[in-house]
């Protein structure tokens, strides 16, 4: 007869046996975990809250207003939502509930969000996913494939996101609205208008046919709409595209705008419709100022696969003889050339050109003035713009001095503020050209501003 112990016995032995080191490990196991739970609690409420994340470049939530009358008008809504109809739900106004705002706030406020951020951001990069918080790894860069952005009002009153058809109407409008303004003032300026592609547009043979067939619809409508009209219309996508494709450094690969000599390009393109000469890239020295730029793209994808980004000025004899002044208000910058260099020691590195001194306005001025020290006699160049044509406004100013508008910020009253059409009649003008980038074009109705 065998004296061969049963399985079971044998299995039970082996579980007694490790019976002591489970426990231990069980133990261990535990602590860590209360040691990470009581520790991120306890510098969630040691450390001081943050108002604005450099990284992100936003505002982060603060704590909401807590209160029972809060709390039971909420729940007193709830309450009544469920003896609502689907359409009258619809039709409600909601806005965040004290328990959202909550949510967000210690969402916003964790401690080593930053660093937790990096960690998901490179994990789904070794996980060979092609994006980050909805931001595209391409062609060594980050690319946004979607700008589509802002609200409108539906029929109920409600305030929903806009969409592609919500962009191509507004590409359509604009379009009008700036052949309404060339028919105001083509007996006194001719009207340039220039739309600069977007890194998706740039870079749409690298990105699946979905994300590159849905941008190609702004741009043909943008084209067929420009058509029908007198505008004089500069092509920049097509030669920032090739240059681009032929692996030349235009656009940031960490932020949405195009580098120094992506705006050297596009001055290129605006001076020969002009009928002019540009300057060649030989009459420039070329001075790299930054080499840890990390731009807007990279706020939202947490990660640079590539590193960070250069800054550079694309230097020519006498740039420093000319005056930058941005009035807002009754604070006046005045500086120099073309450059506020205090933006290098900041997050948002781009705002070194033509960066107001008050850093909440950045580089989006209402108006900013570029004048050369001199008497001799210059023409005056309108530029109605968006950010993109801050890093173009240095080579432009060669040749012209300018009066840059940016009809986000502008509002002309005919007085204090003069409209385009009272520029258009200054002797020393006789050019205005409008400088959007395509996200601005189809998202930004400001234009509007410029027709009065």
């Amino acid at each position: 007869m065998s004296n061969k112990k049963p399985e079971a016995e044998i299995l039970l032995d082996e579980q007694l046996s490790m019976a002591s080191k489970t426990k231990l490990t069980d133990i261990i196991t535990m602590i860590i975990f209360l040691i990470l739970i009581f520790g991120i609690t306890v510098l969630f409420w040691a450390l001081p809250d943050k108002e604005y994340s450099g990284e992100e470049k936003r505002a982060l939530k603060q704590m909401p207003e807590i209160s029972a009358e809060r709390f039971a008008a909420e729940f007193k809504q709830g309450f009544n939502e469920i003896f609502m109809t689907y359409d009258e739900k619809q039709a409600i106004e909601k806005n965040d509930s004290m328990f959202d705002e909550i949510a967000d706030y210690y969402a916003d406020q964790f401690p080593a969000r930053n660093t937790l951020r990096t960690v998901k951001g490179y994990t789904e990069l070794a996980m060979l996913k092609r994006q980050s918080n909805g931001i595209l790894f391409v062609n060594g860069g980050l690319v946004n494939p979607d700008t589509v952005t802002g609200e409108i009002t539906d029929e109920n009153g409600k305030s929903v996101e806009r969409t592609d058809e919500d962009a191509l109407s507004t590409i359509q409008k604009n379009v009008t609205l700036l052949n309404l303004l060339n028919t105001k003032i083509k007996d006194n300026a001719t009207l340039y208008t220039a739309v600069a592609g977007r890194t998706v547009d740039v870079s749409s043979s690298y990105l699946p046919n979905a994300f590159a067939d849905r941008n190609a619809q702004f741009w043909t409508r943008y084209s067929d709409a420009c058509s029908k009209t007198e505008l004089k219309a500069i092509d920049l996508l097509t030669p920032l595209t090739e240059r681009y494709e032929d692996g030349e450094y235009v656009y940031y690969k960490t932020d949405h705008h195009w580098t120094t000599l992506g705006a050297y390009y596009a001055y290129v393109e605006i001076m020969h419709s002009f009928g002019e000469t540009p300057l060649s890239l030989e009459d420039f020295d070329i001075q790299i100022q930054s080499d840890d730029f990390l731009g807007t793209v990279y706020a939202k994808a947490g990660i640079s696969p590539t590193g960070a980004d250069k800054v550079s000025f694309f230097r020519y004899d006498s740039d420093n003889e000319f005056t930058t002044t941005i009035p807002v208000g009754n604070e006046i910058t005045s500086y120099q050339g073309f450059y506020n260099m205090s933006y290098l020691d900041t997050a948002d590195q781009y705002s070194v050109f033509l960066g107001h001194d008050n850093t909440s306005f950045g580089g989006n001025n209402p108006i900013t003035m570029i004048k050369k020290n001199t008497d001799e006699k210059r023409e005056t160049l309108v530029l109605i713009k968006d950010s993109f044509a801050h890093s173009v406004a240095p080579f432009l100013a060669y040749h012209y001095d300018l009066i840059i508008l940016d009809m986000r910020y502008y509002t002309p009253d005919g007085e204090e503020f003069k409209t385009v059409s009272q520029y258009a009649e200054q002797d020393d003008i006789s050019k205005i050209l409008v400088l959007y980038n395509m996200e601005t074009f189809m998202n930004d109705s400001s234009v509007m501003r410029a027709v009065k």
